[in-house]
Formats: C-alpha cells, structure tokens, sequence
C-alpha cells in the first residue's frame, strides 16, 4: 500500500530510508544459493520470490516415502478432507513436505520467514502461494484449478497479463477472467496474433506449461529511485551520480564489462502514473567499460555522467518545465572479461601475423628443405628456439648471416629483437614455447582462407565448412 494509506492505519509507524537496497539485494542472492544447494532448477522472480522445480526430488523420493499427509494448507479443502486426498495426490503431498523443509532452512539459516505455493505449474505455485499469509504454505490440487482462477477479482490478477494487455483487453469488453476464458479465440487472434491469444486463453484456464529456468548471472544490473517531484537539472544530476555511485560499487564486485549503459524516467502523467517509462541507451567506450570493473575512480563516474546527461537530454527538454517521479540507471550486456595472462608473453603485444620460420623463408628464397613441418612437435620447437636463442646472440650487424634473418622473422612483428636479446635464455625459451604453440591456429585459419579463395561457390565447397564459423585468430 502506499505510505499514506499506511500512516492512516498505522500513526504510529516508523519510516527509514529505503533507497539503498544493497542489504536486501545481497539477502536476496542468499535465499536463492539456499534453495540451489537443495536443487539446481531455481529461477529467481524479482527480488523476494523463487520458482524450483522440485519434479526430479519428488521422484527420487517416492519409493522410499511411505504415506504422507500434507503439510500446511490444501487450497479449496479443509484438513480432514486434505487426509483422504493425501493418498490420490502423493506427488503433490511429497511436495508439500520438500516445501516445508525448503522455508524451514531459510529460517534456520537465513533468518527469514516466507510463504509457499504448491502445485503442477509455475502459474499456478504463484497464485496459490499468496492465499495464506504470512509464514504459510498452501497446495493446489488439480480438481481445484478452476476454483482459484474463477476467484481472481481481475485480469491483471493473472501472472502473464501486465498493465498494458489487460488495458487492450478491456476495449474488447473483457473485464474479468470469465469473460476472457469464454470470448472467441479467433477475434482475440486478430488483435494480439496468434501465438499471443493462445498464451492469453491459457493463462485465464490455468494452464501454463513454461520451464523453470534457472537463471545464472543477472544479464543485467541496474538501480532506480522513484519521488513525488523532480523538477530541477541540478537534482537530476545529483540523483544519477548518486545512483551511479551505487551501481558502480555492484559492478566493481561482479567483476563483468558492461557494453551498454540505459538511462529510463518516468515522467508524471496524471492518467498514467505508473506505466510512463521512456528509456534510452548508448555502447559504453571500451576503456570506460574496463574501467569500471576496477578500482574507484572519480573520472570514470564523471564520464558516464556525461554520458547519462546527454541520454536525458533526447528524453526531456531541461529548458522546459519538467516533472519526474523515477530515474533508472542500468549497466547490461555483460560480458566476461579475458582473465589476464600470467606468463611473461602478457608484457609482449600478440603477434599480428603467423609467424614464419627459417625453412619458410629459405624456401621463398629457392634454397634449403621443407623438413621442420615433417619434424615432430617437441623437436621442432627446441629447432625454433634454438635458433632464435643462436639468432639473439649475434650481433644485429652480422654480414647478412641466415641467423639474422631467423631472429627476425621467427619473432612476432611488434617484438623488438634488441629487447628480445636482452633476456635471459630460460625466459628466451618461454617465450619462443608460447609463439610456437599458437602457430597450428594461426595455419588453420590461413589454410581456411585459401581454400576459401579457391572454392567461393557451390553449397558443397569448403568455404561452408566448419573452420569458416570461426573467426582468425
């Protein structure tokens, strides 16, 4: 409800600061790895709620389950009626005693109290969770399906059917859950398409066959403020810093890249207070993103800053009276970033070309043997490295010797031979062992291509093979 109606009812009621959510998001996560460690099929609903599938546990249980009764409330049936329904229904009564031990660990645990819904479909455990509150569960039988859904006072009562589809609805006439189970699917089909009509009529009769998808990481991480009244650039301004300052520190602990950075407002609308969000969102330049996974800084929060001020500018004219009552910050496509390399190749740029080797460049000049290819990997490698090693030795002034020429050409193109030679052997050899173990990848790619040149055409060639999905190194 809202703090007005709840300070009427309550005059006595205490109010805290309620923006920095940080606590109950982490709270949050919490509850989720607690069921995960009781079943890998999770998917998280917001921030309070949880869907597990607890169909493969039930399964494994039962032939070693005797005869339960069910634990909590049975949706549409007193307690002793419950009692002879048990034996009919012990999947669902098996359930219902996963469900008590499920809000018993999150109790012990967690220190939290929760409710619980029961029953064959995601659609369905929602509805009937909510039926007795707080701290309770209630189960739902198939025979009472009919039962919850006919007492649904509204469409937007109907998980499924937002602000927006019930509204669209309404102009057909449909105002409760009867009239949409009962109004022709061929006229519903001409206004929402076809797939979408058969999703509707489903969600009115309670059928609902979607998966329990467990979700991973977040695709996205985002915070928001709503008020009354924001009417002022300098508030605005201090809002999204304020909120970019938050996120940031999220961000920093996630450890993934954004690529994209969305700013939403919700602006006021005296007929639609709540459903008036305008978003806009632009690529994060890739320093920007890097940085923001690590240490604080002052100057990456003042350029995405920039960047949200001028997203708001293509929103809201800031020389034109304006009235706000949400700002929305939200950092997504999230990517892992390339973990940082550890050997000593990670202080030398990659090589920009396959590397090419002494027999190779002998060959183009008409002389010496095509033998190292032939050669196995080890001894062909040690050959390589050697000769750099023999290469490095020499001095650069040597006259027009062959090892010149292999310290040269052996070496990647951004790799100073000079600096090269500097280092010790051991770590001469590292880094020869590195270079040369990238090189089959490097020869697949170029082979691909040539054989691509050769073969443009034709669905059977070549060039449609798999090497061609994969993009060069």
């Amino acid at each position: 409800m809202s703090v007005t109606d709840a300070k009427e009812k309550c005059p006595q009621l205490v109010l805290v600061k309620g923006e920095d959510l940080t606590h109950y998001r982490e709270m949050s996560y919490q509850v989720t790895d607690l069921l995960l460690s009781f079943c890998p099929l999770v998917e998280r609903l917001g921030f309070d709620e949880n869907f597990v599938d607890v169909t493969e546990m039930v399964q494994k249980q039962m032939p070693h389950t005797p005869h339960l009764s069910f634990k909590g409330h049975v949706y549409g049936t007193s307690n002793e009626a419950a009692e002879s329904k048990a034996s009919d229904h012990s999947e669902f009564a098996l359930g219902s005693h996963i469900a008590a031990e499920l809000r018993e660990a999150i109790r012990s645990q967690l220190g939290l109290t929760g409710c619980a819904g029961v029953a064959g479909s995601k659609l369905l455990a929602k509805l009937v969770s909510g039926t007795f509150k707080p701290n309770q569960q209630t189960t739902l039988l198939p025979e009472n399906i009919s039962d919850i859904m006919g007492s649904l006072s509204s469409l937007r009562k109907v998980p499924g059917i937002g602000h927006q589809t019930a509204k669209r609805l309404q102009t057909l006439g449909l105002l409760n859950i009867k009239d949409l189970q009962l109004f022709p699917s061929t006229v519903l089909a001409k206004e929402f398409g076809s797939p979408c009509a058969i999703r509707l009529k489903n969600l009115s009769l309670g059928l609902d066959d979607s998966p329990v998808r467990p979700a991973g990481a977040p695709q996205s991480l985002s915070d928001e403020d709503s008020f009354k009244k924001m009417s002022c650039v300098k508030e605005v301004t201090d809002k999204i810093q304020q909120l970019l300052s938050s996120l940031l520190e999220r961000m920093r602990k996630d450890g993934r890249q954004p690529r994209t950075f969305r700013l939403s407002v919700r602006k006021y609308s005296a007929s639609n207070k709540w459903c008036s969000r305008e978003s806009r969102q632009c690529p994060i330049p890739n320093h920007v993103g890097h940085e923001i996974t690590s240490a604080s800084n002052d100057d990456t929060l003042a350029q995405l800053l920039s960047l949200a001020m001028k997203l708001f500018s293509k929103m809201v004219d800031m020389a034109a009276p304006f009235h706000l009552t949400l700002i929305s910050v939200c950092f997504s496509n999230l990517q892992i970033q390339a973990p940082t390399r550890g050997a000593i190749t990670s202080f030398f740029a990659p090589a920009a070309s396959p590397l090419k080797t002494q027999s190779q460049i002998n060959s183009k000049n008409g002389g010496g043997t095509d033998d190292e290819f032939h050669s196995p990997p080890q001894a062909r490698l040690k050959q390589s490295a050697c000769s750099v090693l023999e290469a490095a030795s020499h001095p650069a002034t040597s006259s027009g010797g062959d090892a010149d020429i292999s310290a040269t050409h052996r070496l990647p193109s951004s790799v100073d031979p000079q600096v090269f030679s500097q280092l010790p052997a051991n770590l001469q050899m590292e880094l020869m062992s590195e270079w040369e173990q990238q090189r089959p990848l490097l020869k697949i790619t170029a082979a691909s291509k040539k054989t691509k040149d050769k073969k443009s055409t034709g669905r059977g060639s070549q060039a449609n093979s798999l090497l061609n999905y994969f993009k060069p190194m």
